[in-house]
C-alpha cells in the first residue's frame, strides 16, 4: 500500500457575501447579493444566507433576483477585502504545510502528508486550522480531511456551511456512494441530465455504471467522471494563488446578432477590467464561454505571454475568442468572460511617455469608482439595454 495522503479542504460558503458582510455590519441578517448593478444583463455573483432562503441563487439574472425579493440589496464585489483575506488564508495554511493551493472563491487546499511530527495528527491540525481561520478572519468555513482533493472538496459541500468531517483512507467510495452527482466537480448540468435518463443519480451508481455505457453517454469525459465518482483523484496540491475574475450576461432574447454580442462582450470587459485594475492585477489567461438555447456550452481560451489589464487589450484578446466560440447557426443565450492566471502587470509604465489610451482608461476608472459602473458606458452597450 502506498503512502496515505492527508488533504485538507476549507470551503467558505458564499465567500464574497461573507466578506461583504464583514466590511459592512449593516448587512448582517439582511437579504443581499453581490453583483454589478450597473452592468446590463448582470447576474448574481454571490448571495447571503437570507437571500438564498428566499430562492435567490448564484448565477441568477440580477433582474430576476430583484423581482423575487422586494428590497433586495445589491453590493459590489468586495475585491480588496477578498484579496486581503486570501493573503491571511495563505499565511495560516503556509504555517502548517509547504503545499498550499488557494483557488477561486477561497477554496483552500493543503497537504498535511508527512507533517505529524511537526503538527500532530492530521485531523487535529485540520480542526485547529478551521478554528484559526474563523478567529483571524471572521469567516465561517467548513473543513474536511480526506486522502485526496476531490473527496475533501465534496465532503466540505456535504457539511457546509461550518461543519467538519474526516474521511479515512479506504472509505472514499463508501462516502461518495450516496452523494448526488451534482456534488462531483466536473458534473455539469448536461452530464447530470444525461445520466439521469439512464437512471444514474448518485456517485455510487455512476461508479458502478458500465464503462462503455458511460463513454456513450458522456464521451471522453465519461471515464474521468466515473473515476471521480469512485473517489479516485491523484491531483497534487500545489502552491498557487490561482484567483479568477469572471462574469456572465444572460441575453434576452437569445441572439445571434454580431452587434449585440459585441456589445455584451464590451460590457463584460469593462466590468472585469475595472476589478482587475482596482486590484493592480493583470490577466495571463482569457476565456470566453457561450451557451446556446439548449445550454450547450462552448469555451475558447488564450494564454498570454504578456498579461493584459486595460480594456482595449482585453478586447483584442477576447473578440477573436468569441468568434471562434460562437455556435454555428444557433442563437446565444449566455455569454461569459473569465480572467485567470492573475498577477502583477509585467510591463512597467513609462513615467514620461503615456501608454496609448492609458490616461483615458484611468479617467474612466476614477469616474466609475466614485459614481458607479453606470456613470460612464460605451455607446455600443446600449444595444443590450439595462438589466
Amino acid at each position: 500500500m502506498g503512502l496515505i495522503r492527508h488533504i485538507v479542504h476549507l470551503n467558505v460558503t458564499g465567500f464574497a457575501a461573507q466578506v461583504a458582510a464583514l466590511g459592512d455590519p449593516t448587512l448582517a441578517g439582511r437579504a443581499f447579493v453581490v453583483g454589478l448593478a450597473g452592468v446590463p444583463r448582470a447576474v448574481v455573483m454571490d448571495v447571503s444566507p437570507e437571500a438564498f432562503s428566499e430562492g435567490v441563487a448564484r448565477g441568477m439574472p440580477l433582474a430576476a433576483a430583484r423581482a423575487r425579493v422586494r428590497g433586495l440589496i445589491v453590493v459590489p464585489p468586495p475585491s480588496e477585502g477578498q484579496l486581503r483575506i486570501a493573503r491571511v488564508l495563505l499565511e495560516l495554511a503556509g504555517a502548517v504545510s509547504p503545499l498550499v493551493e488557494l483557488g477561486p472563491r477561497a477554496h483552500l487546499y493543503l497537504d498535511l502528508t508527512g507533517t505529524r511530527r511537526l503538527h500532530g495528527r492530521a485531523v487535529d491540525a485540520a480542526a485547529r486550522l478551521q478554528q484559526e481561520v474563523r478567529a483571524r478572519t471572521g469567516l465561517v468555513p467548513s473543513c474536511a480531511l480526506a486522502p485526496n482533493k476531490l473527496v475533501s472538496r465534496v465532503a466540505t459541500r456535504v457539511v457546509r456551511p461550518l461543519g467538519f468531517v474526516a474521511i479515512p483512507a479506504g472509505d472514499e467510495a463508501d462516502f461518495l456512494c450516496p452523494q448526488p452527482l451534482t456534488l462531483l466537480p466536473g458534473a455539469g448540468e448536461t452530464a447530470v441530465l444525461r445520466l439521469h435518463y439512464l437512471g444514474v443519480d448518485t456517485a455510487g451508481q455512476l461508479a458502478a455504471l458500465d464503462e462503455a455505457l458511460t463513454a456513450a453517454a458522456l464521451g471522453p469525459a465519461g471515464a474521468r467522471l466515473r473515476l471521480a465518482a469512485a473517489g479516485v483523484d491523484p491531483t497534487p496540491v500545489g502552491r498557487e494563488l490561482d484567483e479568477a475574475l469572471s462574469e456572465s450576461l444572460l441575453l434576452q432574447p437569445d441572439t445571434a446578432d454580431p452587434e449585440a454580442l459585441s456589445a455584451a462582450l464590451w460590457s463584460l470587459i469593462e466590468a472585469l477590467g475595472f476589478q482587475l485594475r482596482a486590484r493592480e492585477l493583470a490577466a495571463g489567461r482569457v476565456t470566453v464561454t457561450v451557451a446556446d438555447g439548449e445550454q450547450q456550452e462552448t469555451s475558447r481560451q488564450a494564454t498570454l505571454r504578456d498579461p493584459v489589464w486595460r480594456d482595449p487589450e482585453l478586447r483584442a484578446v477576447a473578440a477573436p475568442l468569441l468568434e471562434r466560440a460562437l455556435p454555428h447557426r444557433l442563437r446565444v443565450r449566455r455569454l461569459g468572460l473569465h480572467l485567470t492566471a492573475l498577477g502583477p502587470p509585467r510591463r512597467q509604465l513609462n513615467l514620461f511617455t503615456p501608454v496609448d489610451g492609458g490616461a483615458l482608461q484611468d479617467a474612466l476608472d476614477e469616474l466609475r469608482r466614485v459614481h458607479g459602473m453606470a456613470a460612464v458606458r460605451r455607446g455600443c452597450a446600449l444595444v443590450i439595454g439595462q438589466p
